[in-house]
């Protein structure tokens, strides 16, 4: 029912530029005692590439972020692993060769320091890293760029090019109505939830803006204000238009009951602990139900909340390694291929499936959220290679999916810190 309680709360620009986008140039030396000269991006979902010059030839390998082991919610995070997945000869001849990168994590701070063996799960060394320099925006230039990538590339072509379309009429007058209930006075979620609802409202303001659309309509329900009765009362209240978009977002407690056979959960709408948190709930699917009611275009549903007994004790959960940020320029068109599609579509998001909890952390709130945000960010990226795309949202659906999973494969719910105590999370998604 609960989900991982946080002490404090970093400010929201802070987070977002720990979990942007990050560019380095650094030279690496393998064991043949030739040093090559990289290029690397790292986006916000933890996926990202290198390039790297050898001698006369350059080379691209795709890198994804892996923590080396699990670790407890008090242990302190000392290096993680960027591993190869693939690589491709872009020009010149010689035999291309895996290996992976381990960054290192020293004030707080996580910094690429030395090449290791594909496979060794950073134990095996196989080069040194030097001279490492972080990019900032006004730092990446085409000067820069062209060093590793021609004029017709998507890369440079994505990052440079400044023109987007005219909006139509139609597309213009769209407004994005964004409802958060967060419940932010109970003791345990409440700094986790007041995290999530300036995340939430922060990220979809912005969006508005790059997309070019009319001013969002912001309805919250929180504090005094929470309950289930003001939540269906400013459901039926508000009225977009026909090709408006909606997104209902909620961050505090879940659960499910044993009778209940559905994937999604019912949130917790509560205004008093001692009220009847059955009756004073409502299911997520049914959240759905009345919001496509409304006859809005797009209509996104998220329910960030356990899924299991509501006596199911809290996981705790260590914070995810930060990294310096460029922060990167999102691309217009690809924001409105998600965003503006004519296609009438209904998109529910669960951050947890049944029999299921979900995490938090003393620094960042909910994990499913902040790893959506950080995939549909990669996604819109002048800098990610992608093409503009309505079935992008499968990408970014994925990638919530699997960093969500890893990250709690990688943390221990409790004590003792053996196998069996290895958290479980898995979001779902539903696109119809």
């Amino acid at each position: 029912m609960k989900k991982g309680l946080l002490f404090f709360m970093f400010s929201f620009l802070l987070l977002t530029a720990l979990k942007s986008q990050s560019v380095y140039t650094f030279r690496f030396r393998l064991q043949d005692s030739i040093t090559c000269n990289a290029f690397m991006v790292i986006q916000p979902d933890g996926s990202g590439f290198v390039r790297y010059k050898k001698e006369t030839a350059l080379v691209e390998q795709q890198l994804e972020m892996k923590l080396t082991e699990p670790i407890g919610a008090d242990e302190e995070l000392r290096s993680v692993l960027y591993t190869a997945k693939k690589n491709r000869l872009v020009s010149g001849n010689i035999t291309v060769k895996d290996f992976d990168f381990l960054f290192t994590i020293e004030n707080e701070e996580m910094l690429p320091t030395t090449v290791t063996v594909a496979g060794s799960n950073g134990k095996q060394s196989a080069g040194s890293v030097s001279d490492i320099t972080f990019i900032t925006n006004e730092q990446l230039t085409k000067e820069l760029v062209s060093v590793y990538f021609s004029s017709t590339e998507a890369f440079y072509i994505n990052l440079f090019n400044t023109t987007t379309r005219a909006l139509n009429a139609l597309e213009k007058n769209t407004r994005i109505h964004l409802i958060i209930v967060a419940n932010t006075a109970d003791s345990t979620v409440g700094f986790a939830a007041n995290k999530d609802m300036a995340s939430a409202e922060q990220l979809f303001t912005d969006l508005t803006d790059v997309i070019g659309i009319k001013p969002m309509n912001v309805i919250k329900i929180y504090g005094a204000a929470y309950s289930r009765a003001t939540v269906l009362a400013e459901i039926k209240k508000f009225k977009p238009q026909r090709n408006d978009i909606v997104v209902f977002y909620y961050s505090g407690h879940g659960f499910r009951t044993k009778k209940k056979t559905s994937v999604y959960p019912m949130i917790d709408l509560r205004s008093k602990p001692a009220q009847d948190y059955v009756k004073e709930s409502l299911t997520i699917d049914t959240v759905m139900q009345l919001i496509k009611a409304k006859g809005a275009r797009m209509n996104i549903v998220l329910g960030d909340c356990c899924n299991w007994d509501p006596e199911m004790p809290l996981p705790y959960v260590s914070a995810d390694p930060q990294k310096r940020a460029t922060n990167p320029a999102w691309d217009p068109e690809k924001s409105r291929a998600l965003f503006l599609n004519p296609k009438r579509t209904n998109i529910i998001g669960i951050a947890a499936t049944k029999n299921q909890l979900a995490v938090s952390n003393k620094k960042y709130g909910s994990f499913f959220f902040m790893y959506f945000r950080d995939a549909l960010l990669t996604e819109i990226s002048k800098s990610n290679t992608n093409k503009p795309n309505f079935l992008g949202w499968l990408t970014v659906f994925k990638s919530t999916e699997t960093q969500t999973f890893r990250k709690s494969r990688n943390t221990y719910c409790s004590k003792p810190h053996v196998d069996q105590n290895i958290c479980y999370q898995t979001p779902v998604f539903v696109i119809e």
